[in-house]
């Protein structure tokens, strides 16, 4: 969270991201560090795959439950044929 404080946001926090966050397993503490967080000023943010997020949310969820093999068939899954995007 001091990182957070420090650094700041490269993006901008909505309603969606937030429950993906909570979903993923981020705590109150880092929510709310997100929340006061400043977002920035200029349009440079990268805009994330709409579709990409949720997977990576659900592959964060399993991680935190300890299902590591499903986190890495989600992940793979989703990174399939997408590869050449990151």
């Amino acid at each position: 969270m001091n990182e957070i404080h420090t650094r700041g946001i490269a993006f901008r926090m909505d309603d969606s991201f937030r429950a993906q966050l909570k979903t993923a397993g981020a705590t109150p503490s880092v929510l709310a560090a997100l929340g006061a967080a400043k977002p920035p000023a200029k349009a440079t943010e990268d805009k994330p795959d709409p579709a990409l997020l949720p997977h990576i949310s659900a592959a964060a969820k399993l991680m935190k439950d300890k299902h590591y093999d499903e986190a890495a068939d989600e992940l793979t899954a989703t990174l399939k044929g997408n590869f050449e995007k990151f």
